[in-house]
């Protein structure tokens, strides 16, 4: 009995799985990364820019690293992990406090690892890879609506190889 149900759900799961090109609509916004931040933060402070404009909320993470939040009259703009006073990741948000684009640093400072842009809803806007601080691969690009419009090509050296439309 126990096989037969295991056997409906991947039946089902990979029967009624989507292959037509369209990305996700991803609500990602900041609360649960604040959350876990203030979660295991040791201690908190804030500064403000020259003309402050912008807060920057500090948050000690351990004796290396530490996450700030940057503000604009209490919107958050982008949350950024840093290690050794290098940045390590960055997430940048739109006003609305859906997530605008996220991207991974190696120790240098070179961005690296999987980069994904949304659009103001969450729907995906471009997914791609950065190696050793360029763009390199194949990155894909979508409408407003979901739908996979081109790809774009990078050589090894980040240089832009060639873009190729998709026909719907």
């Amino acid at each position: 009995m126990k096989r037969q149900i295991t056997f409906i759900f991947l039946l089902l799961f990979f029967g009624c799985s989507d292959n037509s090109g369209k990305s996700e609509i991803h609500k990602i916004t900041y609360h649960k990364k604040l959350d876990r931040i203030q979660a295991i933060s040791d201690s908190t402070y804030n500064r403000f820019s020259n003309d402050s404009a912008i807060r920057y909320e500090t948050y000690c993470l351990d004796s290396t690293s530490i996450a700030f939040a940057s503000y604009r009259s209490d919107t958050l703009l982008a949350i950024v992990f840093r290690t050794n006073g290098i940045d390590t990741s960055v997430a940048e948000y739109y006003p609305n406090g859906q997530i605008k684009g996220d991207v991974n640093f190696l120790d240098n400072g070179r961005m690296d690892g999987p980069a994904i842009y949304y659009y103001p809803d969450g729907q995906v806007r471009t997914k791609g890879q950065f190696k050793n601080g360029q763009w390199w691969g194949k990155w894909k690009n979508y409408d407003e609506n979901g739908n996979l419009i081109e790809f774009e090509y990078y050589d090894k050296d980040g240089k832009f190889d060639r873009r190729e439309q998709i026909k719907h």
